[in-house]
């Protein structure tokens, strides 16, 4: 049941029923309140009379008007505003600033600010994801073709429930990012509980490629593969390879229902604040060598309080919602990048 404020009326009737001799249980049962809600009532708003019901609404009404202690502090709005300059969205913000169990407020606190900001003629705006960017309405084709099915094709409404849940370590969204020009294509692929994330790199999005990679990247790491969530993409049409290869299930989303791997295109935004759509992938690579500009990807990504998860920086054990973890750490095939203890890696294969 949500919560909702005593009403004048029922204050009235609280009144004539305790007038009447019926007890804090009965006074809930018949106004179908938790016999706790009387009890606060008549103790809160009592007088020197005792309680009565005109002189309770009253005072609920000026203890509602009383402002509380402030919590968006100025240090609170420094810090803010810091972390929304390096690209921190106000999910991050708050999520990391709770789980180090520092003074925080909401994300939406965060939002009213930036908002505010830009009525006075800040640029905090500027600095909110996806924040100057438009998107097309998504029509048919004029000529009437469509994407086509992927064969053998296997719908989310077809996943197991827990995996929704995020219960259990293994099961992983994948996506492609598209450089400018054809220059090449980033795989991405993120575990859904702890938000490990790998990153590879092909030059084309064939269906035979991109399976190849995938298999390359989940093949690599020490963690158990149970399941793999694609979009409808035809560069996933090879998706029978992934699942014989690795042994696990493939599901597909639903078109045009994004936020069913919402995990994974989050990342993919955050990837694209330094992978820009305008720039060519593969110069990004071969100007600042093997993990060279895909290494960048973690400044935007590293200290996100993406999930509670703690990292034993010695043995890589991932601790997730009690369960431990291993992830082996073999290079040169990825990279991995700790903070404090207290990130989900982020792995990025050359």
């Amino acid at each position: 049941m949500s919560y909702t404020r005593v009403t004048s009326e029922e204050r009235r009737l609280i009144y004539e029923w305790k007038q009447g001799g019926k007890s804090c249980s009965e006074i809930a049962r018949l106004l179908k309140r938790h016999k706790s809600t009387i009890s606060r009532e008549l103790r809160r708003n009592k007088g020197a009379r005792g309680y009565r019901y005109q002189q309770a609404h009253r005072k609920a009404q000026e203890r509602s008007r009383r402002p509380g202690p402030r919590r968006f502090t100025e240090d609170v709005r420094i810090d803010a505003e810091e972390k929304l300059r390096m690209g921190w969205t106000p999910e991050m913000i708050c999520g990391r600033a709770r789980l180090e169990g520092r003074e925080h407020v909401s994300r939406e606190t965060i939002y009213k600010h930036v908002y505010a900001d830009a009525k006075a003629g800040g640029k905090l705006w500027e600095r909110l994801p996806r924040a100057s960017r438009k998107r097309k309405r998504r029509c048919p084709r004029q000529d009437g073709r469509g994407r086509g099915l992927i064969p053998g094709r296997r719908g989310i409404e077809m996943r197991p429930p827990e995996v929704e849940l995020r219960i259990q370590v293994g099961h992983w969204e994948g996506d492609l990012v598209v450089g400018a020009c054809a220059s090449g294509y980033l795989v991405t692929l993120v575990e859904r509980v702890t938000r490990y994330t790998l990153v590879g790199w092909t030059l084309t999005k064939e269906a035979d490629a991109v399976a190849q990679e995938i298999i390359r990247l989940l093949s690599a790491i020490g963690i158990a593969c149970t399941g793999i969530t694609f979009d409808n993409g035809k560069e996933f049409a090879r998706h029978f390879e992934i699942a014989a290869a690795l042994g696990v299930d493939v599901y597909f989303a639903r078109p045009y229902h994004s936020w069913e791997r919402g995990t994974n295109e989050n990342t993919n935004g955050l990837i694209r604040d330094t992978a820009r759509r305008d720039v060519r992938l593969k110069l990004q690579c071969e100007d600042t060598g093997v993990y060279g500009r895909k290494g960048e990807f973690v400044c935007s990504i590293r200290n996100a309080s993406r999930t509670i998860t703690t990292i034993d920086r010695e043995s890589h054990r991932v601790t997730c919602g009690g369960n431990q973890v291993y992830f082996h750490h073999r290079q040169p095939d990825f990279s991995l990048h700790l903070n404090n203890g207290l990130l989900a890696p982020c792995l990025f294969s050359s």
